[in-house]
């Protein structure tokens, strides 16, 4: 099964690292990924709303 992982952010900014790439997550964008390993810094908080699709 494929799957993917989708963060919204909502509010704020953020520095997200995924495995060991880094990339800016600015308010109203969208992050798409396959599973990986996930860490992010944000100086001021950020709001988001992460899901998880699977295609069988």
């Amino acid at each position: 099964m494929k799957s993917y992982v989708i963060f919204i952010n909502m509010d704020g900014k953020a520095e997200v690292m995924i495995n060991s790439d880094k990339v800016a997550l600015n308010e109203g964008q969208i992050l798409l990924s396959e599973p990986a390993t996930f860490s992010l810094i944000t100086e001021n908080g950020v709001k988001l709303l992460g899901i998880q699709i699977t295609k069988k």
